[in-house]
């Protein structure tokens, strides 16, 4: 039964099937990390970031407003 539920090739074989897939998922990350960061000037802020936090919060106030009453 045992037999059935193991899969097929040696160990040797196995072994060297997970080396190269540890292989290839180190490389995938080496390459994820050197894709992911950037060195160079940062990019400008948008100018209409405190507008958009401006909406959120005035949101929050007229949500709590709705929900709990003027105080």
């Amino acid at each position: 039964m045992l037999a059935v539920l193991r899969p097929a090739g040696d160990s040797r074989q196995q072994a060297g099937d997970l080396n190269r897939a540890e292989m290839a998922a180190r490389v995938a990350m080496a390459s994820f990390v050197e894709d992911t960061l950037t060195f160079g000037p940062r990019p400008q802020a948008s100018p209409y970031r405190w507008f958009s936090a401006g909406f959120v919060l005035t949101g929050a106030v007229l949500g709590a407003v709705f929900l709990f009453g003027p105080l």
